[in-house]
């Protein structure tokens, strides 16, 4: 296999997370936990079961800009955990130049060592 390579810096972000599969409003929302972000998708650790290339709607909280934000993705990768759970790979379907330079901001800000530009 070749080495990975990824078009956008992937930072470790551990939060919980709401998501369900896109375009079903009356799918109850299900729990997640984000393990790492992009600007180009994510990484989702749950019980659900997913099939790949489903599509899913997540609610995003952004600390930096204090804000929720509407993200759709396709699942394009998945594995099972130690614990038994799914760890799917999600690649942004929707976002705007906007979002992504907002989700750049907040990958920047995770992999910055601590105290480097703090007084």
């Amino acid at each position: 296999m070749g080495r990975e390579r990824r078009e956008y810096d992937r930072a470790p972000f551990q939060v919980p997370m709401k998501f369900r599969r896109a375009g079903l409003l009356m799918e109850l929302w299900h729990q997640g936990i984000l393990t790492d972000l992009s600007a180009g998708g994510l990484r989702l650790v749950t019980q659900e079961l997913l099939d790949l290339e489903t599509r899913l709607e997540f609610q995003l909280l952004l600390p930096t800009q204090g804000a929720s934000y509407v993200l759709l993705g396709t699942v394009v990768s998945e594995k099972q955990t130690n614990t038994g759970d799914s760890e799917y790979g999600v690649a942004f379907d929707d976002v705007t130049p906007d979002k992504q330079v907002i989700i750049d901001q907040l990958v920047e800000f995770l992999m910055k060592p601590p105290g480097i530009g703090e007084p």
